[in-house]
């Protein structure tokens, strides 16, 4: 689990301190929700019975596919 610098920043907004004294502070959580695209792909996997397809088909932008092709040279 990461923590991400907004969920203390937010809970320190909230918190309330009587005296120098912390008398409420309220617990924050970040929720991460993958996009629309990443849910369909597990939905599928799942209906799958988690068995990952035979042959993956990537997309890649054209500067990938670009450098994907090229031949390097060391």
């Amino acid at each position: 689990m990461m923590s991400h610098d907004e969920v203390f920043s937010i809970g320190d907004y909230f918190s309330l301190r009587v005296g120098g004294k912390c008398t409420y502070r309220p617990t924050v959580m970040f929720v991460y929700h993958p996009c629309d695209d990443a849910m369909l792909s597990v939905l599928e996997l799942e209906g799958r019975g988690w068995q990952p397809q035979e042959r993956l088909d990537v997309d890649l932008p054209w500067q990938w596919q670009n450098v994907r092709s090229r031949q390097w040279r060391g």
